[in-house]
């Protein structure tokens, strides 16, 4: 289906062109608590506008996204950027293979409304025990109706605080909703 997508438009949500994709993606990088991360797990990618972003912030990134189209435009984003890995997976089915505690960000960033509750349930789960004790997620999404998926923004962010974490930035507007959720000390998944 997302392949179709990029396949009709090779940009189908103007990340490059769009002043409020442009703005949001400021705003996201800007409010990361640190400066670098060691391990960042991006989950849908897309084009790679903000992978490209995430991977000067990080000394390892892996990207992922279900569409092969996307991935394709996504490796041109990143070209020459040896530490950046991309891998088309469908998640929570094949979410990436990681050692636990081994990620210190983890950004789920206008995906988690194309989830059913019980696959959003999975995919935060398999985040928590990717992120180190202290680690981020990064949870962005459009605020406005959602025809024809389960979910709307409003739904992933009540699920993410159903993980209890810390929330440690909320950023609202009218649009979208950001929020870093800091994973406790001590916290095994």
């Amino acid at each position: 289906m997302f392949d179709e997508l990029y396949g009709q438009r090779e940009d189908p949500w103007a990340y490059r062109s769009s002043r409020y994709e442009q703005r949001k993606q400021q705003i996201l990088l800007a409010s990361l608590p640190r400066e670098q991360y060691a391990a960042v797990l991006e989950l849908g990618c897309s084009i790679g506008v903000q992978s490209a972003e995430l991977a000067r912030r990080s000394t390892s990134l892996l990207a992922v996204d279900a569409s092969a189209t996307a991935l394709a435009q996504a490796r041109r984003a990143v070209a020459g950027m040896v530490h950046v890995s991309l891998r088309q997976a469908t998640v929570p089915r094949q979410f990436p293979q990681l050692e636990p505690g081994s990620v210190q960000l983890v950004v789920l960033s206008e995906i988690g409304y194309f989830l059913a509750a019980d696959e959003l349930e999975q995919v935060l789960a398999a985040s928590a025990a990717a992120l180190e004790a202290g680690g981020e997620l990064v949870l962005c999404h459009w605020l406005h109706p959602i025809e024809g998926w389960p979910l709307d923004g409003e739904d992933v962010h009540r699920m993410a605080g159903e993980l209890g974490w810390e929330r440690i930035v909320e950023h609202r507007e009218a649009d979208f909703l950001l929020e870093i959720l800091r994973k406790p000390a001590g916290a095994h998944g």
